[in-house]
C-alpha cells in the first residue's frame, strides 16, 4: 500500500460546496499543483507494482502541535498579547476545520483497511475566519475586535468544506454533526481546551 496525505487545495476554486471526492480539481497556486502531482505519481506507482494508493484529502487541520502559520494559533497568540486578530479580507469565507484526533484515525483506519481510492478527511461544516477569531477570543475571556487587512492574495478566497460521506461509509471517521465549539459538538468544549492549551504553549516559548 502506499499513502499519500493531501489537501483541500488541489480543488482551488470548487464549483460547490461541500466538495466530493469526485469534483473537479482547479490548481490556484504551487502548492495545490504540487500536492495534485504528488497523488497523481502515488497512484502511477501503486499500478505499476500492483498494490493500493489511498490518498487522503484533509481538510484544515487544528489541535495540539499546531504551528504559529496556522490560524487558530496566530489567533491565540494575539488574544494572548490583547492584540487584535488580524483578518485578510472580510474573513467571510468558510474551511472546514477538523481536529487533528479525527485526522490520526483516520489516517490509521485507512492504513489497516488499504483501500484504493481517495477519501476527503473533514467535518463537512463551514467556519468563517471572523467567527473562529470571535470564537477563540471569547473562550480566552478577551474582548477586542478583529482588525481587516487587504487581502494578501491576487487569487479570489473560496469556501472549502469537504463532503465526508465517502469516508464515514468507509467507518474512517465520523463526520461531525456540528461546528468546533458548538454545545451541540461530541468535542463540546475542546475547542476551550485546545485554546487554552495552545495558550499555556505559547506563554512557555
Amino acid at each position: 500500500m502506499l499513502y499519500r496525505a493531501s489537501s483541500t487545495s488541489v480543488y482551488g476554486l470548487p464549483e460547490r460546496v461541500p466538495i466530493a471526492e469526485t469534483d473537479r480539481t482547479s490548481l490556484l497556486d504551487p502548492h495545490a499543483r504540487a500536492k495534485l502531482q504528488s497523488e497523481r505519481i502515488v497512484r502511477r506507482a501503486a499500478r505499476a507494482f500492483g498494490i493500493t494508493a489511498t490518498i487522503l484529502r484533509y481538510a484544515t487541520v487544528y489541535g495540539p502541535g499546531e504551528t504559529p502559520a496556522g490560524l487558530v494559533e496566530s489567533f491565540v497568540r494575539a488574544a494572548i498579547d490583547q492584540a487584535p486578530p488580524e483578518i485578510d479580507g472580510d474573513g467571510l469565507e468558510e474551511d472546514d476545520y477538523v481536529h487533528v484526533d479525527n485526522v490520526v484515525e483516520a489516517t490509521l483506519r485507512a492504513i489497516e483497511q488499504r483501500p484504493d481510492t481517495t477519501y476527503n478527511v473533514g467535518t463537512g461544516i463551514g467556519t468563517s475566519n471572523l467567527t473562529l477569531a470571535r470564537a477563540v477570543f471569547q473562550l480566552l475571556d478577551v474582548d477586542i475586535e478583529p482588525v481587516f487587512r487587504p487581502p494578501l492574495r491576487a487569487q479570489p478566497y473560496a469556501d472549502r468544506v469537504l463532503d465526508g460521506t465517502r469516508s464515514e461509509r468507509a467507518r474512517l471517521h465520523r463526520v461531525a454533526e456540528s461546528a468546533p465549539g458548538d454545545p451541540r459538538s461530541d468535542r463540546a468544549g475542546a475547542p476551550r481546551q485546545e485554546a487554552r492549551h495552545a495558550a499555556v504553549l505559547t506563554t512557555s516559548q
